[in-house]
């Protein structure tokens, strides 16, 4: 059971490759919601999709190398600029002129992209926790050879990717919720993780790749949409990289304190409040005012918001 099924679904090609997408009609503005890191799809955001397709129209599509989109052996089908495609592609299928893109993790380099090279597509554009920069816990695990043992960030190891797909999903998804209390989110990753496989991930993380830091602060301050940037304020994805980005670009950044990663998954009520006001500002034509959330569907850690090097509590 689903708490919102889509109006309309189906797939468009994009340079032979067959990308699925879901459509949840309402009134505008249309919110996209990009995919997500490929060992997950668009049902990653089944926390979020029933929130605001109450109140906006909302679009998913899997990206290529899981879901039911096709998934290209070669990592150069997986560059940002062929996500961007697909997305185009989704939009035009679905007649959707313009929509507020919001895209998560390491992915986040293929919204911002998107938002750079088609401005007159994109309506304003949300970041959560964007991965844009290589990290140096990230990186390490990435070069290293075969261990004995993987846990934490040295999970992330092509070894085991190939070798043993779901033990892989099985220490990732620990890393990616190390809250009590996550199992559902846990077994969820693993499901999405094994309707692909190791070799295809592999494929789409060298494709997806990491920009060099000026490039990424070049197109930052080439944003010409309303932006907002948030932070979960864990070691995955350290502050360092939304803060850089946010100043490069002069968004907002939304801290949550004390959240662990992925809180679209685990904490969706958060991530729907973020992005909800969000939307609203955009269709009302007025500044966001994110201390409007009542403090009581917060978790206990908060948020705050810092603009210019200040903060504010929420």
């Amino acid at each position: 059971m689903r708490a919102r099924y889509p109006d309309e679904e189906g797939h468009v090609e994009n340079d032979g490759v067959r990308i699925f997408y879901e459509l949840y009609e309402n009134d505008a503005p249309t919110v996209l919601l990009m995919p997500p890191v490929a060992f997950s799809h668009s049902r990653a955001w089944k926390g979020t999709v029933p929130c605001l397709s109450r109140h906006f129209r909302v679009l998913t599509f899997d990206g290529r190398g899981n879901g039911k989109s096709d998934r290209p052996a070669h990592a150069s089908a997986y560059g940002p600029e062929h996500f961007g495609a697909d997305a185009l592609s989704v939009m035009d299928r679905t007649a959707t002129e313009r929509a507020i893109v919001v895209a998560l993790g390491p992915r986040a380099i293929c919204g911002v992209r998107l938002a750079v090279d088609h401005a007159v597509r994109v309506a304003g554009l949300a970041l959560l926790a964007p991965d844009l920069f290589a990290e140096r816990e990230f990186s390490d695990a990435w070069r290293a050879g075969p261990q004995d043992h993987y846990s934490g960030f040295a999970a992330f190891n092509p070894h085991l990717m190939r070798t043993d797909w779901r033990a892989f999903l099985e220490a990732w998804s620990r890393v990616m919720f190390p809250r009590p209390h996550s199992s559902r989110q846990i077994e969820d990753t693993i499901e999405y993780g094994l309707e692909t496989d190791g070799d295809t991930f592999i494929a789409s993380t060298i494709g997806t790749g990491y920009p060099p830091r000026e490039a990424v602060l070049d197109l930052a301050a080439r944003l010409d949409c309303p932006r907002v940037v948030a932070q979960w304020g864990h070691p995955m994805w350290p502050a360092r990289t939304s803060d850089t980005f946010a100043e490069a670009s002069g968004s907002p950044l939304v801290i949550f304190e004390g959240l662990g990663p992925a809180v679209t998954s685990r904490w969706p009520v958060v991530a729907n409040l973020l992005l909800r006001e969000f939307a609203e500002s955009i269709r009302d034509g007025r500044d966001p005012h994110y201390e409007r959330w009542n403090q009581p569907e917060m978790p206990a850690e908060g948020a705050r918001r810092r603009r210019r090097g200040t903060a504010r509590e929420v």
